[in-house]
């Protein structure tokens, strides 16, 4: 008969929605990474892009506001798991 796709996404990948996966990439991770490595890769992100740090760059801070609402949106993804 006929031949199945082969389904080359996870169930946690079809559920993702854009913003998710949006999320996912502003922080540099893989869709299937777990809450400590989301935590451990935040801390990193804070440290490296954080105003002080970098002399009040506004282009450091706005990446840096832009992960801290990406880390908020996936911490409530995970929380909803």
């Amino acid at each position: 008969f006929f031949k199945q796709e082969k389904n080359t996404h996870s169930l946690n990948e079809k559920k993702l929605s854009e913003k998710d996966i949006d999320a996912f990439k502003i922080m540099g991770l893989e869709l299937n990474a777990n809450w400590p490595i989301i935590q451990k890769k935040f801390k990193t992100l804070v440290k490296k892009f954080h105003p002080d740090k970098n002399s009040g760059n506004k282009q450091f801070e706005d990446k840096l506001k832009k992960i801290t609402l990406a880390y908020s949106h996936l911490r409530l993804i995970m929380i909803k798991k």
